[in-house]
């Protein structure tokens, strides 16, 4: 019996901060708030009081970072737009707010959707249900890159690490069977500093 075109597709669902790119979304919205807001700085206080979640949404409501000078994983990116090359469906799974997963995916063009935080924050085990959701228990791949992944790598057929934080690597091993590594170290401060 011949495979039809979704059985012959993979599906590779790729974290955000960290992970393609080098820093926090969160992180970066903030300094760019702080920079063009400087002195409403309460209100931040106000939004995280009604969880985070809606402290992301209100964050991006006021800014959103320019998505064409992020310091995006070359080595990943590139690995990515081959997958997708030979055939692959490429998902932005991240707990950024979706408005900023959406910029950025329609900056790169190699993604067929992205999924960020809406009503309920996009990481850990949401994400893991999400997408199991539209995918299936092992119906994808997933590239992370910290602790929060681990729940989504448990139901991921292939684990893809790309720099991981510290122990993640052995936990990352101790949930499934390990893909590709990508380990594109770069000076944390350096990109703190590139933020601000």
């Amino acid at each position: 019996m011949p495979q039809t075109k979704s059985q012959l597709t993979r599906t590779i669902a790729v974290d955000l901060d960290g992970t393609l790119v080098h820093s926090d979304m969160l992180l970066e919205n903030l300094f760019l708030f702080f920079r063009s807001s400087p002195f409403q700085f309460y209100k931040l206080l106000f939004w995280l009081a009604q969880g985070k979640a809606s402290f992301k949404r209100k964050l991006a409501d006021a800014v959103v970072p320019t998505v064409d000078r992020l310091p995006y994983d070359e080595d990943l990116l590139e690995w990515l737009k081959a997958q997708r090359q030979a055939g692959a469906s490429l998902i932005l799974a991240t707990g950024s707010d979706y408005r900023i997963a959406q910029r950025v995916a329609d900056h790169l063009g190699i993604f067929d959707e992205a999924l960020g935080t809406q009503m309920i924050n996009l990481t850990s085990e949401n994400k893991r249900l999400a997408l199991v959701e539209r995918f299936g228990e092992g119906g994808f791949e997933y590239v992370g890159n910290s602790r929060a992944d681990f729940e989504v790598w448990q139901s991921a057929s292939l684990i893809h690490v790309a720099n991981p934080e510290r122990g993640v690597l052995a936990g990352a091993r101790e949930r499934g069977t390990i893909g590709e590594i990508f380990s594109s170290h770069t000076d944390n401060f350096r990109t703190v500093l590139k933020a601000m």
